[in-house]
């Protein structure tokens, strides 16, 4: 479309990745100390966790950016 005026891969995606990698290394070692991630179990037929939606919805904003056909709950717990 000759309205869009999105660019992929701008000029300054390498000083925006350099600058959000500095921020990571200037954390104190206390606070990256303190970090603790932990999994999570994943559980499709679970609809009270929400992750189908989540997926489903991450799905979508994907296609409408591509503009391709969105999916559906149902058809991305299928995937």
């Amino acid at each position: 479309d000759e309205n869009d005026k999105v660019e992929e891969g701008g000029d300054d995606d390498a000083d925006a990745v350099k600058a959000g990698c500095q921020t990571l290394v200037n954390i104190p070692q206390a606070d990256r100390d303190a970090m603790h991630l932990s999994p999570i179990s994943f559980e499709k037929d679970d609809d009270s966790n929400f992750h189908i939606a989540f997926i489903a919805a991450t799905a979508n904003l994907r296609a409408r950016n591509y503009n391709i056909k969105e999916c559906s709950n149902h058809k991305a717990k299928m995937i």
